[in-house]
């Protein structure tokens, strides 16, 4: 029996002195540089966030720094007598005290306006405002006039009389009317 125990016991220690047989490795795991495939993923979609954010914040940029830009019916304008800078006193009761007067003969001071009352301006708001002279000290908000789209000289051209405008005064409707002003008078 002694034989066999001492034959089980060099057998068992060449076994113990043997490397164990390990799996062979995948290729990833010995570059150590690739990510996983879920870590890979996570960084697409980071990625793709990231992108996202940044097109956003472009068209909200977009939107807020070129929304409503300034428009003036440049015919409204060319129609108009006289072309004033005024601060709306009552609007209840059509009054206005003028600022400015930009194109044509008013004097400075309170005058009423018909149909100022129909525009919505609001009492102790600025606006510039085209006017048509209707009969001695009397004044109304020159019609805005719309075509449809062809030659405003054409004789087809056909016209339709919009609401009377009047357009807040800030600095870029004022350099919106000095603009249509120099136009006209051929500067």
């Amino acid at each position: 029996m002694r034989r066999s125990s001492v034959s089980r016991r060099r057998k068992s220690k060449r076994k113990a002195d043997q490397p164990t047989p390990t799996p062979p490795v995948a290729p990833e795991a010995t570059l150590g540089e690739s990510p996983s495939p879920s870590t890979k993923t996570r960084q697409q979609l980071v990625l793709a966030i990231t992108l996202a954010a940044i097109w956003w914040s472009v068209l909200i940029g977009l939107a807020a720094f070129t929304a409503n830009p300034v428009t003036l019916n440049r015919e409204q304008i060319r129609q108009a007598n006289i072309v004033i800078s005024a601060k709306v006193t009552d609007a209840e009761e059509n009054k206005a005290v003028v600022d400015k007067v930009w194109r044509g003969f008013l004097d400075e001071g309170q005058v009423t306006i018909n149909g100022l009352s129909e525009t919505g301006a609001g009492n102790g708001q600025a606006y510039l405002i085209p006017l048509k002279r209707v009969g001695p000290g009397r004044f109304e908000i020159a019609q805005a006039r719309f075509f449809n789209g062809r030659d405003v000289h054409s004789p087809q051209a056909a016209v339709r009389l919009g609401p009377a405008l009047i357009y807040r005064r800030t600095d870029s409707s004022i350099a919106r009317l000095e603009l249509l002003l120099s136009e006209f008078n051929g500067r």
